[in-house]
């Protein structure tokens, strides 16, 4: 319990999924748009392929939706929606798959409950600019892999 309280002084509020979520996709983001914003021709295609780098395990590892499903999971967004929008509606995927007996009615309301805490991850973990070497290596190799390439056309990533 010491160390979950010297944690949560620390950073200035509780961790939980709908931080942590937020914080990962914001690293994907940061490393995406340093290494490869040219390659972009959309901030939305952009922060759906930081979501996507997110999500990975459920889309390579458990296959639990393909890709384009994943995809069109956000296509109720806007050209200029948020980034806090795209976080909500990763975390309404993801959820959805790790909780399918909640209802999807119940899973929004407690996304959208979490939305403040959400924004300011994402702008803490945005200043920070803090990305590890892990998530540097997952971005090259999702945006340089031939193996990806018809995941990045899917996302309209050119490969110039």
């Amino acid at each position: 319990m010491k160390i979950f309280n010297f944690i949560s002084r620390i950073l200035g509020f509780i961790p939980n999924n709908y931080t942590l979520i937020a914080k990962k996709t914001a690293l994907y983001f940061l490393e995406l748009k340093s290494q490869y914003a040219h390659k972009f021709d959309s901030s939305k295609s952009l922060l759906i392929t930081a979501a996507l780098l997110d999500a990975q395990y459920y889309l390579f590892v458990e296959q639990a939706v393909t890709i384009e499903a994943f995809i069109n999971s956000f296509g109720g967004l806007e050209d200029d929606c948020t980034f806090a929008e795209v976080v909500c509606c990763l975390e309404a995927f993801i959820f959805s798959i790790d909780s399918p007996a909640v209802p999807s009615s119940e899973r929004i309301e407690a996304i959208f409950s979490k939305r403040n805490a959400i924004r300011r991850t994402i702008d803490r973990t945005l200043r920070k600019n803090a990305v590890t070497p892990k998530i540097k290596k997952e971005v090259r190799l999702f945006m340089t892999d031939d193996r990806f390439k018809p995941i990045r056309q899917l996302l309209e990533i050119t490969d110039e």
